[in-house]
C-alpha cells in the first residue's frame, strides 16, 4: 500500500468531508487497510511518524518518495527555446510565475487572486495549468476583480506542461493552511526543480525543509497574501538570485530525488 497522501485527516480538514458517520467508517476503513498491507512505501518522512503514532509496525514501512522526471526536463533545457517560447505566450516582459495542478478545495488558490491583487503595480503575471472543482468560481473571481495579471490555461501533456515551466521565472506550490499538509511533499516542486525554476512555497512543514535544505526558494505562509507578495518582490528583477536558486534545485533533486534511481531503489 502506497500513503501518498494522509487520509482521511487531508479530506477532514479541508471540510470535503464533514459527515460524523463517514468519518467514522474512514478511519476505522484506513485502519484495516493498513494493517492487512505486508509492506506500506510512505512519500514523507513525516507519514512515517504519523503511521508509527498510529501503530503501525515500523519493519514493514518503506520510504520512496516522488521525484523529478530528469528524461523531459534535462533533454528540453539543452535544445528548447524558452525565451522564444515565452515571446510566443505574450510574456516577454513579464516575471512569470507558473503553478501547475488540482484548482479545488486543497489548493486553495483565492489566496494567490489575493496576492495578485496586490502586484498589480508589477510586471508579475501568475500561470495557473490545470482544472480542479473551483476553477470555474476562481476564474469569476479574477474576472470580477478585472485582474488582468493572472490568465488560467488548460491542462495540458507532460511533455508541454515542461515547456511552460522553462518558460517562466518561478514555479508554484501552494496549499490550504492546515496541520495535515505539513507532512507532504508537494510533487509539482519536484518538476520545478527539474526545470532549474525557484520555487514560490505557500505549504509549511517537510516541504518547507526541502526548500531550505536545497536552498532552491522561499517560504511564504500559507494564507497569507501580503507575505506571498512581499517574497515575490524579492526577486523581481534578480536574475542572479532566480538563477543560483534554480541550480541549486536541479543539482539537489538529482542527486536526491531523481525518479530513475528511486524507481530503482
Amino acid at each position: 500500500f502506497e500513503v501518498r497522501d494522509l487520509w482521511p485527516e487531508s479530506a477532514i480538514d479541508t471540510g470535503i468531508v464533514s459527515n460524523k458517520w463517514l468519518i467514522k467508517f474512514s478511519y476505522w476503513f484506513e485502519k484495516k487497510v493498513y494493517h492487512r498491507a505486508k509492506l506500506i512505501n510512505v512519500l514523507t518522512p513525516a507519514f512515517k511518524k504519523a503511521l508509527l503514532e498510529k501503530g503501525i509496525d515500523e519493519q514493514k514501512m518503506i520510504y520512496i518518495p516522488n521525484g523529478s522526471d530528469f528524461t523531459l526536463s534535462d533533454e528540453l533545457l539543452v535544445n528548447f527555446n524558452s525565451e522564444q517560447f515565452k515571446s510566443q505566450l505574450g510574456f516577454q516582459n513579464n516575471f512569470v510565475i507558473t503553478y501547475v495542478g488540482a484548482h479545488g478545495v486543497a489548493n486553495h488558490l483565492e489566496q494567490i487572486i489575493d496576492t495578485a491583487e496586490l502586484l498589480v503595480d508589477t510586471n508579475v503575471v501568475f500561470q495557473f495549468i490545470g482544472d480542479g472543482m473551483n476553477k470555474k468560481k476562481l476564474i469569476n473571481d479574477v474576472n470580477e476583480r478585472n485582474l488582468k495579471n493572472i490568465i488560467f490555461k488548460d491542462p495540458v501533456s507532460k511533455n508541454e506542461i515542461f515547456k511552460f515551466i522553462l518558460a517562466s521565472d518561478m514555479g508554484l506550490s501552494v496549499l490550504k493552511k492546515t496541520d495535515t499538509f505539513k507532512a507532504i511533499y508537494s510533487n509539482k516542486t519536484f518538476d520545478y526543480m527539474s526545470c532549474k525554476k525557484p520555487i514560490l512555497l505557500c505549504i509549511d512543514g517537510v516541504s518547507r525543509d526541502l526548500i531550505k535544505k536545497a536552498d532552491c526558494g522561499i517560504y511564504a505562509e500559507p494564507e497569507n497574501p501580503e507575505e506571498i507578495a512581499s517574497a515575490i518582490r524579492q526577486y523581481i528583477g534578480d536574475k542572479k538570485r532566480l538563477d543560483h536558486e534554480g541550480e541549486n534545485g536541479y543539482k539537489y533533486a538529482k542527486k536526491y530525488f531523481d525518479r530513475n534511481n528511486l524507481a530503482n531503489k
